[in-house]
């Protein structure tokens, strides 16, 4: 009786490793950006001073980012675990929803996220986005966010961030 427990804890002891995959290390690495980022951000226009805000929420299930704080283009951004896939979902502000899926990749510096093809509701043809998020040691990160459409890449917003040190 007493091996059975013992069999037993061991196995639920192993099982979240086992679980664990390079979706939930990519995951963790990105819940690493939580705090203020300021620089300069590009949003349909010239480069600002801006500032994004990583939040982890639920729990460390999920990390939310707020790009352009403060402003008419303020839009939330949501990176979850979805079963073993790491997703980014887009909030409802913004005029493309679309959830990204994260590609692997060599670079640990770097983490890519494509949405599969869209039909575009305002311009009725199909679409694609692209993140890719860049982190330069630990206080620099850099992120690309492109709609891909009809064989031409459009720059959505381009944000060049230095991690905000606490007071």
């Amino acid at each position: 009786m007493r091996a059975n427990f013992v069999a037993v804890a061991c196995l639920l002891n192993i099982l979240p490793a086992l679980a664990s995959g390079p979706a939930d290390g990519a995951f963790d690495h990105l819940k690493s950006l939580e705090g203020t980022w300021a620089g300069l951000v590009t949003h349909g226009g010239s480069p600002r001073d801006g500032m994004v805000i990583y939040r982890v929420t639920e729990g460390g299930k999920a990390l939310v980012e707020t790009q352009f704080v403060g402003s008419k283009a303020e839009v939330t951004t949501t990176y979850r675990l979805v079963g073993k896939q790491l997703m980014v979902i887009t909030g409802p502000a913004s005029k493309l929803p679309a959830k990204l899926t994260w590609l692997p990749a060599q670079e640990t510096d770097q983490m890519r996220f494509d949405s599969p093809l869209f039909k575009n509701r305002a311009t009725g043809k199909y679409s694609r986005q692209s993140l890719r998020l860049a982190l330069i040691g630990s206080r620099h990160l850099v992120i690309d966010w492109q709609l891909l459409a009809s064989s031409q890449t459009v720059i959505i917003a381009k944000c060049d961030l230095h991690r905000r040190l606490k007071p």
